[in-house]
């Protein structure tokens, strides 16, 4: 039997199967190493934070930045592992640590870490402002990244 005229103006897909496509290396497979220059940049809300950490001392670095606002650090996961990741968290002294290991545990040098400690919620604002005011997603320029 001849499939070529079942499949009429549309070639047969059996006679020329497709070809697998290569996925674009990612920024790690390339060598570089994990920055500001991020294709995600996460804000991470630590846990115990009250929610005036974020709409009162980060609204201007997030108006600024368009962060990705989390709470939970699981939601990073599924980034698929050709895109770089950023996360700058907010935490208290009391919860820094713990907010540290855990990105260390899950996430290694997969990611760019960038801890924002403060005890008051206005030192936390000034910092986020002064960032965005400067155009600085990380306190710094990001051609020295």
């Amino acid at each position: 039997m001849n499939t070529d005229g079942l499949y009429g103006l549309w070639e047969n897909p059996l006679r020329n199967p497709r070809k697998p496509v290569a996925k674009p290396p990612s920024r790690q497979e390339q060598g570089e190493p994990q920055t500001a220059k991020a294709d995600f940049h996460f804000l991470y809300l630590a846990p115990g934070l009250d929610v005036a950490y974020f709409f009162d001392a980060a609204k201007k670095f997030w108006q600024t930045f368009k962060v990705i606002v989390i709470h939970d650090i699981r939601v990073i996961q599924h980034v698929p592992r050709q895109y770089s990741v950023a996360i700058t968290s907010l935490a208290r002294s009391d919860t820094a640590q713990v907010v540290r290991e855990q990105i260390e545990s899950t996430f290694g040098v997969r990611v760019y870490h960038d801890p924002l400690v403060y005890d008051f919620i206005e030192d936390l604002q000034l910092t986020l402002d002064a960032r965005a005011e400067r155009n600085e997603p990380f306190g710094v320029p990001l051609d020295q990244q």
